[in-house]
């Protein structure tokens, strides 16, 4: 299972990785049909082809059943990015240690849980701390945006449930950034995962112009002075980068309760996350409105010292 870059590197798919690209405990009923005949196809295809591995990717709802059933059918199991059970339920990680020979984590933090939990696991970097650092400079020119101008990209996730949830606000709040400060320029980093037709569609409620950029989503974050962003990996890359950043993210109103009462941790920004507080200002579920996201957005564009501070605590997470 997988999409068009494992495909471009070679891998063959029997089962494309697009449709499953649901977040959230309630949001996946819709597409149970869907997953539940993709897992019965991959259980075949192991038995079948007789495989003498399973590596298994992130995806953990998915992927903690498949090795599961893999070690029963005789195959050995890796995992490639484990559930991130030390935030969640750590009895979790010790049921899915059972079914594991070898964990591959990309936090330092967790090869120790993964040994006590009777696993050989070994911390093989971040795959983003690979991104290619770009100058942003092509970005700028290509959207006409001055290069003394304040730039504020908008990330809102490469879901189609995330841009839905996160795009409207985001444009509201751009509307309100520009009433402080007209010079800003506003770029949108739109996924290829999601439809331009409907990406226009809530663009065209706007005030103030966005540019829509469907190029690489490191040079956007390397030209801009400003995110607002969801909550992903897209945190992760701009604090790579350097780039400040405000974090918003909504879900469904059921699956944010019953996440609240299953977190284990304070926050849900992977920078915040990796340094233990918050370095980001995260916005979350009715948190996320146009006014206190344009608030937080505005005193990272018109105060060098808190912006300049905020990178300076990204650079720590880096290394």
């Amino acid at each position: 299972m997988g999409g068009p870059a494992m495909r471009e590197a070679g891998v063959e798919t029997i089962i494309d990785a697009e449709g499953h690209g649901v977040v959230g405990l309630v949001e996946v009923f819709g597409r149970f049909g869907r997953i539940r005949l993709d897992y019965k196809t991959l259980v075949e295809a192991i038995r079948k082809r007789r495989a003498d591995v399973l590596v298994a990717i992130d995806y953990g709802g998915f992927n903690a059943k498949l090795v599961a059933r893999a070690r029963r059918e005789g195959v050995k199991t890796v995992y490639y990015i484990p559930p991130k059970v030390w935030a969640w339920n750590p009895g979790r990680g010790r049921r899915l240690a059972r079914y594991l020979d070898m964990v591959l984590c990309i936090f330092p933090f967790e090869p120790e849980l993964w040994r006590e939990w009777g696993v050989r696991a070994e911390f093989v970097g971040h795959p983003l701390l690979d991104t290619t650092v770009s100058s942003g400079r092509d970005v700028r020119v290509e959207h006409g945006v001055p290069a003394d101008a304040l730039l504020v990209g908008l990330f809102p996730g490469s879901r189609p449930g995330e841009v839905e949830r996160l795009l409207p606000l985001m444009v509201r709040s751009v509307d309100l950034i520009a009433a402080e400060v007209p010079e800003a320029r506003f770029v949108l980093g739109s996924a290829p995962t999601v439809s331009r037709d409907r990406v226009n569609a809530i663009l065209s409620e706007n005030r103030v112009p966005i540019s829509i950029d469907e190029g690489s989503a490191v040079d956007l974050m390397a030209a801009a002075d400003v995110l607002i962003a969801a909550s992903g990996t897209a945190t992760l890359e701009a604090a790579i980068l350097g780039t400040s950043m405000v974090i918003v993210y909504r879900v469904n109103p059921i699956t944010w309760a019953i996440g609240k009462r299953l977190a284990r941790i304070k926050y849900m920004g992977l920078p915040n996350i990796i340094a233990g507080r918050e370095i980001v200002p995260e916005l979350l579920q009715n948190a996320a409105r146009p006014e206190p996201v344009a608030e937080a957005a505005l005193k990272l564009l018109t105060d060098d010292a808190a912006r300049a501070e905020q990178i300076e605590e990204l650079r720590r997470v880096k290394t």
